[in-house]
């Protein structure tokens, strides 16, 4: 037993490493090594979710397969008892929030917004913290709620019987696969209602969440189901975006002034892959007076010198590169102004950086993918009028960002209204807040008609 632990760990070990070098294959092989070992451990099995999402060899098929036997092995507990929650449906609601990244994170873009805009006559909110190291944005939150609990102390269980004795109606997951989850607190169903929102966009494929949040453009509704928890599409669109109040003003078009187009992208490096270099090389090569401009605080001399490589193998010199790395100082937005249009990355593709580009005016161009993350900027473009950027197929990628290059002027035109799209649709807080709250309310409805009917 001891020699399969030691195997287990070296072997999980190397795929949290290969992973964190974006290194898919790689992390995946380790990881699966690991669970040869020990298929009983939820963690491994959580970061080979992770690497599969993030993988464009990876058939979406498989990825579902691989959630439901996570959900198998780790989601079968005892019945939970009855829970005891008061069934008024009309009374006001007790809504519990889990997540590690209530700190300084992209989730808090999305998540503050709606926590801040929650009618306090409707629902009271509750805040379970998997922070192990609170920052300034931690404080900032923590004053939102009228609930805050650290729950880095508790154990599974521990925390299960808090969020049951604290009477929670619905609990939403915020962390999904990802670091720090709490999920196997929830697999013991604490909340008669769970459901799975904004930090990790596909299922979880654990039996005891109920639904998982998502809009009509993230998942069509015609498309293949994929997904172990009951959908609700929120009509306005998945998510909110907190405007960024340190933002510059949009500036002019940089090509009218340049005589050159500059594409952009300041997407996380995990979303880069070679199927993302062959596609953004056909689209600098097929317009050569073009360049790239990439940022990023991952951008390190040798992350730099890999890009080079990466795009001179395909037939892109690397003069034609402007990559940049990130400090952390102020300014970051000040660079799309340097931008003309944004690649984006698949089958994982952006979300707050979207978001951003599209608060500074800048379109971004994007692949549309078969799983629900290859098409957060799909759902983030249809809500401000630009559908057509979002296309199906490689060709027409590259079509779409050189008709852009090629018609500056319905260019321009579109950064001029971007910011103000924005603040009427993604960025209204007060209405996504509401449809929100409006499903919330259809759900426990559902539950109180369902459990009244099951007791007459």
């Amino acid at each position: 037993m001891r020699g399969a632990a030691c195997s287990h760990n070296r072997r999980s070990n190397l795929g949290c490493a290969y992973l964190k070098q974006a290194q898919w294959h790689l992390a995946i092989w380790s990881l699966r090594q690991a669970l040869h070992y020990r298929p009983d451990m939820p963690s491994p099995r959580s970061n080979l979710l992770f690497c599969m999402n993030y993988d464009p060899e990876v058939h979406p098929d498989a990825v579902f397969a691989e959630h439901c036997e996570w959900g198998r092995l780790h989601g079968q507990t005892p019945p939970p008892a009855p829970h005891a929650n008061d069934r008024n449906p009309d009374r006001r609601l007790r809504i519990g929030y889990v997540s590690p990244d209530f700190r300084s994170h992209a989730l808090v873009r999305y998540f503050e917004p709606v926590l801040t805009h929650h009618d306090p006559v409707k629902v009271e909110t509750y805040c379970y913290a998997e922070v192990a190291v609170p920052d300034d944005t931690t404080r900032r939150l923590e004053k939102i709620p009228h609930h805050w609990l650290s729950t880095c102390k508790l154990s599974d269980a521990a925390l299960a019987k808090r969020i049951r004795d604290d009477r929670i109606d619905i609990l939403v997951d915020l962390a999904g696969h990802t670091a720090g989850n709490r999920l196997l607190a929830m697999a013991q169903k604490p909340a008669p209602i769970q459901a799975t929102w904004l930090g990790y966009i596909n299922t979880t494929g654990l039996p005891a969440i109920d639904y998982r949040f998502s809009d009509s453009v993230l998942d069509p509704p015609n498309s293949v189901v994929r997904d172990t928890e009951q959908l609700v599409r929120l009509p306005g669109g998945f998510c909110c975006f907190g405007a960024p109040g340190d933002a510059p003003d949009v500036g002019p078009l940089p090509a009218i002034g340049r005589g050159f187009m500059t594409f952009g992208s300041l997407n996380n490096s995990f979303k880069l892959n070679n199927k993302v270099y062959d596609l953004w090389a056909r689209v600098l090569k097929a317009l050569p007076t073009s360049r790239l401009l990439m940022f990023r605080d991952t951008l390190t001399t040798t992350a730099r010198e890999q890009l080079r490589r990466e795009f001179e193998d395909r037939g892109v010199a690397s003069d034609r590169l402007d990559l940049r790395q990130w400090s952390g100082a102020p300014g970051y937005l000040e660079v799309y102004n340097e931008i003309d249009v944004c690649l984006d990355t698949f089958p994982f593709t952006g979300g707050v950086t979207t978001c951003e580009a599209l608060w500074m005016g800048v379109p971004v161009v994007s692949l549309a993918g078969a799983r629900p993350m290859g098409r957060h900027s799909a759902s983030l473009l249809a809500r401000v009028g630009l559908s057509d950027w979002a296309v199906q197929t490689q060709q027409q990628y590259v079509d779409k960002a050189l008709g852009a290059a090629h018609d500056l002027e319905a260019l321009a035109k579109i950064r001029a209204v971007l910011r103000e799209r924005m603040t009427a649709t993604v960025c209204n807080a007060k209405q996504v807040t509401k449809e929100l709250e409006d499903a919330y309310r259809a759900m426990w409805q559902r539950w109180c008609a369902t459990t009244k009917s099951a007791d007459s």
